[in-house]
């Protein structure tokens, strides 16, 4: 009997302390989020879930493939590329909802995609006696936005994903043209060039995909570097102008332009999280 008695007090103190242990347990801080005692251990919430706003600066290269048809005497057709090279920097912000490994992601952002080139060339010569012209194009950029999707993989601390949507970008395009003309002063031949300055600025709407990883620095910063391709698509425009020749009369250029601008960025950004969401979604 004394045995048994032993073995009962001992088996009581046991269970006794075990069991305000398991409680702490339980309800480590209000950070975690716990149930009844029934319930699985706390789980802290999504790292990734909740607002953000953040900061972002880059630098990338791309082109501009130019086609234009134009009318002096003949149709000289050009075709020309005009290499970019850009920097970009701006803000941005978005949301996040993580459920265990997945995280979806909605992001904003706006800034400046500074890049500007130009590209020359003179052998536009249809043949025979009929006048040649030059054209230099030149290309600048400047406002940007973009709205993309998220989809990523968190993995401890890093978070990879894939990004895609829409984009836009402020564009200025300038065509500078020389012409030549024969012409006949006192009996003598000679040259004269009309010029033909044409201008066209557009808010160019396009697409953008990438992929990127972002790496936890704490409970608010995260470090993000991402690779984004933009396609603002095609700028179009038609011209017509009229050039006055001191010694032979009037000079007419008209045609039609069609540039496709494309860039390649890398970012590097600082994200701030505004606020942390304990549920994920749904």
């Amino acid at each position: 009997m004394r045995v048994l008695a032993h073995l009962i007090a001992v088996h009581t103190l046991v269970f006794g302390l075990a069991a305000p242990a398991n409680a702490a347990d339980l309800f480590i801080s209000e950070d975690n989020v716990c149930g009844s005692l029934k319930d699985d251990p706390c789980e802290k919430p999504a790292l990734w879930s909740g607002l953000y706003i953040g900061g972002f600066v880059g630098g990338g290269w791309g082109d501009v493939d130019i086609t234009d048809i134009f009318t002096y005497e003949w149709d000289p057709l050009a075709k020309n590329r005009i290499d970019l090279s850009a920097t970009t920097a701006g803000l941005r912000a978005g949301k996040n909802w993580q459920d265990g490994n997945l995280v979806l992601g909605i992001e904003a952002g706006l800034g400046v995609m500074n890049f500007s080139d130009d590209v020359s060339t003179d052998d536009l010569e249809p043949g025979g006696i009929v006048p040649k012209i030059g054209a230099t194009y030149s290309v600048s950029g400047d406002f940007y936005g973009e709205l993309t999707g998220r989809v990523g993989y968190a993995a401890d601390n890093a978070l990879f994903f894939v990004k895609a949507g829409g984009a836009f970008v402020n564009v200025d395009f300038d065509a500078h043209y020389e012409g030549e003309n024969w012409t006949f002063e006192d009996n003598a031949p000679g040259h004269e060039y009309s010029v033909f300055d044409v201008s066209n600025s557009k808010t160019m709407f396009g697409w953008t995909a990438g992929v990127g990883v972002e790496y936890s620095l704490g409970d608010s910063l995260s470090l993000s570097l991402e690779y984004q391709h933009y396609d603002f698509g095609n700028l179009s425009y038609s011209y017509d102008q009229t050039y006055d020749i001191k010694t032979a009369g009037v000079s007419r250029l008209f045609g039609d332009v069609d540039a496709d601008v494309t860039l390649d960025v890398v970012k590097l950004g600082l994200n701030y999280k505004l606020q942390d969401d304990a549920q994920a979604f749904e």
